[in-house]
């Protein structure tokens, strides 16, 4: 049975019968866990979206996921640095920080937009005169897909963002150095995507 998979109850059984404690002869590859309620919900959206779907069609007289109550989830308080601890990031990324790397957390802490989104960033998103960057793209990845581009998480999460001068110059100086940058991808350098550049 070398290789094959079992049920606790045969793997407890071939244990006693030989004598032989089950963690000698098996290695557990499962769990009893239950699913969390947020897993749960997900599984309920995504059911309910395929079955309303079918109603629409025709192929169903009803969404039998309406007449299930999904779990509700409790909403946890965001966690973020206070000034203090926002002062002591961008110092040490200036004395420790890879170059890029330094350059979008900075612009994540200035500007609140989310991972994906600074990923998504390209040059053409920089207004230069105002003084701000356009949201307008999700950079995201998947294991069984690579990189790849999507819409922002909402419609109302495309926006324009005011920054500040330091930071703005900081962009410029990046931009600099990412024109004489040879190692740049070529799918994202064909892009213009502002994160595109390896670290010095």
């Amino acid at each position: 049975m070398a290789g094959k998979n079992v049920s606790k109850e045969t793997a407890l059984g071939i244990s006693n019968a030989l004598e032989i404690e089950p963690e000698e002869l098996f290695d557990v590859i499962g769990t009893d866990k239950t699913l969390s309620p947020k897993t749960l919900l997900h599984y309920h959206r995504c059911l309910s979206a395929i079955l309303s779907k079918a109603v629409k069609w025709g192929l169903l007289f009803s969404n039998p996921c309406e007449r299930v109550d999904p779990p509700k989830l409790r909403r946890r308080e965001a966690k973020c640095l206070n000034e203090e601890q926002t002062l002591k990031l961008i110092a040490a990324l200036d004395e420790k920080g890879q170059y890029q790397y330094s350059v979008m957390v900075k612009l994540k802490i200035f500007s609140g937009a989310r991972r994906a989104e600074i990923c998504g960033l390209e040059w053409d998103d920089v207004d230069w005169d105002k003084s701000c960057i356009h949201i307008c793209r999700n950079s995201l990845y998947l294991p069984n897909v690579g990189m790849y581009e999507d819409t922002t998480k909402t419609e109302s999460s495309e926006r324009y963002v005011k920054l500040p001068q330091s930071v703005m110059t900081m962009l410029s100086e990046f931009r600099d150095y990412q024109n004489v940058c040879t190692r740049i991808p070529p799918r994202l350098k064909a892009r213009n995507a502002m994160s595109s550049c390896r670290s010095r």
